[in-house]
Formats: structure tokens, C-alpha cells, sequence
């Protein structure tokens, strides 16, 4: 996803430039319902290149993350990175026969304890799901409404939840507006 974010982001300048149009939703250009834009992937790629050549992105296939594994892949990545996004916490391969809260705490505390090591400490972005709302009109979630334990928010240093507003959104023009909360700090 984030690689797709980038590129249409690229693309989108590219057109713009080309064309003098001034607006493509992503939404759209997801749903492939856009100008074709396929003449400008390869400068595109040249472009990204160019601009984030230091960036490197591990992407590890849904499977392939576990509680087992974790450390491994952690202490390799932070090696070479001043970010570390994992994208979503709910995508790690659990052990059915241990309970899944117990094993969710602990995936958490040790992607913590990345952030804490003193001689390479590095950020780690964990993105947690939110529950189903029951309440619809809670717009603003909060710490409670984080999927699974409440381990979650304890352990973290900070909590920021992003939600769409539905009642200032016009879904059929891709246009989302978002609520950003920081929730603890």
C-alpha cells in the first residue's frame, strides 16, 4: 500500500504537469477508474528512486510475520532503518494453542522494546485495527475502541487514532474527511 500511495502520487504530478488537470481522487484511481496513466509509471519509478533512494521498505507477506519470528525481523530492519512501520498488528500468525491476548501483549512489548534500546533506538509505528462501532455516534474512537486487549494502548507511549467522518465525507467523489486524534501521549 505504501508503495502504491508514493507512485500515484507521483503519477498524479506527472499527469498534472502533462495536462493542466488539476485533480485525480485516489479512491478512483484505486478503483482503476481514472485517465490511464500507464505512460508515466516508468518516470515515475525514476522519480521515486531519485527521491527516496535511502528508504528501504521490508514487506513481509501476510504468514510470514509470527510471534516467533518477530525479534529476527526487528533487530534486521532497525538495523538499516530510522523508522520501523508494521502494518497491521493483527496480521501476525499466532500459536493456537496459547491465548491469542497473552500473545498480543507480547508482540507489543517487544516491538516496545525496539524504541527503548539505548545504543540504536528506533521508532516503531504499530497499526492496530479498532473495533466494529456499536455507537454510531462516537465518531472520535478512543483507547477502548482498539481491537483486541486493552494491553494494546497500555503498554504503547502514544496512541493516535485516525477515523473518517462520515457526515463530512462524499464518498462518491473519493473525498474522506479524517478525524487524527492523539489519544495518549
Amino acid at each position: 500500500e505504501l508503495h502504491d500511495i508514493m507512485m500515484y502520487k507521483e503519477l498524479c504530478e506527472l499527469y498534472f504537469q502533462a495536462s493542466g488537470s488539476e485533480s485525480i481522487s485516489y479512491a478512483l484511481y484505486r478503483q482503476n477508474k481514472t485517465p490511464s496513466l500507464d505512460k508515466y509509471n516508468q518516470e515515475a519509478l525514476t522519480n521515486l528512486q531519485s527521491k527516496y533512494n535511502s528508504l528501504t521498505v521490508y514487506n513481509i507477506k501476510h504468514g510470514d510475520l509470527s510471534i516467533f519470528n518477530l525479534c529476527e525481523i526487528l533487530s534486521e530492519a532497525r538495523r538499516y532503518s530510522d523508522l520501523i512501520i508494521i502494518d497491521h498488528l493483527h496480521y501476525f500468525e499466532l500459536d493456537d494453542t496459547v491465548n491469542e491476548l497473552t500473545q498480543v501483549k507480547h508482540i507489543v512489548k517487544t516491538i516496545k522494546s525496539i524504541s527503548d534500546d539505548n545504543e540504536n533506538p528506533v521508532p516503531v509505528l504499530l497499526v492496530s485495527h479498532l473495533r466494529k462501532k456499536t455507537d454510531r455516534n462516537q465518531i472520535v474512537p478512543d483507547v477502548d475502541d482498539i481491537y483486541g486487549t486493552s494491553s494494546i494502548a497500555n503498554i504503547a507511549y502514544t496512541v493516535i487514532s485516525l477515523s473518517i467522518d462520515w457526515d463530512r465525507s462524499i464518498p462518491e467523489q473519493g473525498l474522506y474527511e479524517t478525524i487524527f486524534r492523539i489519544s495518549k501521549s
